[in-house]
């Protein structure tokens, strides 16, 4: 574990691209209304430095990517009637919300791949797809509505293994316990929350320094989860959109550009605080987010094209970036994933010539994120 572990905690070093600080690593975070997840330290980041989720509704994840994301929810183990990733249900007509993405470096059992099992799609939950891997995360869906979170920490800020002999006990009350992705533990439910993963909260003030308490970094009328990494991890029932920014839609930052934080925010967005060096901020519900470095064609941007806009696929709105990555939007509830292998193990470039074709058979490529493909689901 330990390889693992120390990865994740040299990506959030990398500093934004284009900005002459070093305001903005970029999972998953990470994340979904389910997570977070996860652009290339997406699937390996963590949520306070910025590494943002990958689908709507919640803040960025721990190891997810996205980030990921990536929800967190109690989990039923209810499989897809198909068992077929590329699928929505019986008669595949989408859902009215994204179905739940876990990043998982270890099963329930604490089994870690190769060294414990096989395959790595048995670390999936029983009943969740395997989709392919991301850094040392399999990442695993299942088809059914609710949320997904990593906790390094529960609500009385006790840690594994040190606090509690189990890590299932990280997991908040009445939700189910997934495995685990680097330090943290992975929980879901089947209620459907909004997440935001906060180092500081509106007033700027960070725990413990200026808070006693790790929950007064919530916004107010937020429920507090527990922590992950050094962010208080903040959920709401009202569904909403969640996005992480370095730099608004100008290429503004904050503090050398903006006095105020929350104007990195998209214009109707609501400021819920920082993470790391992002604001994160609120819009309405029903967007797939996707953070991408370069663009279907795999240009980067400053260098292939000159406004970070393009690097968004055709349709998408451009929100801002975050650190290296340009933060898309579009009108979905379909998962948006970050995979660096296939369900076959394969890579891009060595086993693979088309990066497309290390995302899910029927998914969308929508560029790329680090060692990352981007995917959306059909």
């Amino acid at each position: 574990m330990s390889p693992r572990r120390t990865f994740a905690l040299l990506l959030v070093l990398a500093p934004a691209c284009g900005d002459d600080d070093d305001s903005g690593a970029t999972e998953v975070g990470p994340g979904t209304t389910g997570a977070s997840t996860p652009d290339e330290t997406s699937a390996a980041s963590d949520p306070t430095d910025g590494d943002p989720p990958t689908t709507s509704s919640t803040s960025s994840s721990g190891d997810g990517e996205t980030t990921t994301g990536d929800g967190t929810t109690e989990a039923t183990t209810t499989e897809s009637d198909t068992g077929d990733p590329t699928t929505r249900g019986e008669t595949g007509e989408p859902l009215d919300s994204a179905p739940r993405v876990a990043y998982l470096t270890r099963n329930v059992d604490g089994q870690t791949w190769p060294e414990n099992v096989a395959d790595e799609a048995d670390i999936c939950p029983a009943g969740w797809a395997y989709l392919g891997g991301s850094s040392f995360n399999a990442v695993c869906l299942l088809d059914s509505p609710g949320t997904v979170v990593n906790l390094t920490r529960n609500l009385d800020g006790q840690t594994w293994p040190e606090d509690v002999a189990d890590e299932a006990d990280i997991c908040p009350a009445g939700w189910d316990y997934l495995g685990g992705s680097s330090f943290a533990a992975v929980c879901t439910s089947e209620e459907r929350l909004t997440l935001a993963y906060l180092t500081r909260n509106i007033a700027g003030q960070i725990w413990p320094d200026d808070v006693a308490d790790e929950a007064d970094i919530c916004p107010a009328g937020w429920d507090y989860l527990g922590g992950s990494s050094f962010a208080a991890v903040c959920s709401t029932a009202e569904a909403r959109s969640i996005v992480n920014l370095t730099r608004d839609v100008d290429g503004q930052i904050w503090p050398d550009d903006v006095a105020d934080e929350a104007d990195i925010c998209p214009a109707g967005w609501d400021y819920l605080g920082g993470t790391g060096y992002n604001a994160v901020c609120a819009g309405a519900d029903g967007l797939a987010l996707a953070y991408l470095t370069r663009d279907t064609e795999g240009q980067i941007w400053p260098d292939d094209v000159p406004d970070e806009a393009q690097i968004c696929p055709a349709g998408w709105d451009y929100l801002g970036g975050s650190g290296y990555a340009a933060a898309c939007s579009q009108a979905s509830t379909a998962a948006i994933i970050n995979l660096s292998r296939n369900t076959d193990g394969q890579i891009w470039p060595d086993d693979v010539a088309d990066e497309a074709d290390i995302c899910p058979a029927g998914w969308g490529y929508l560029g790329g994120s680090g060692y990352n493909a981007v995917c959306s689901e059909p």
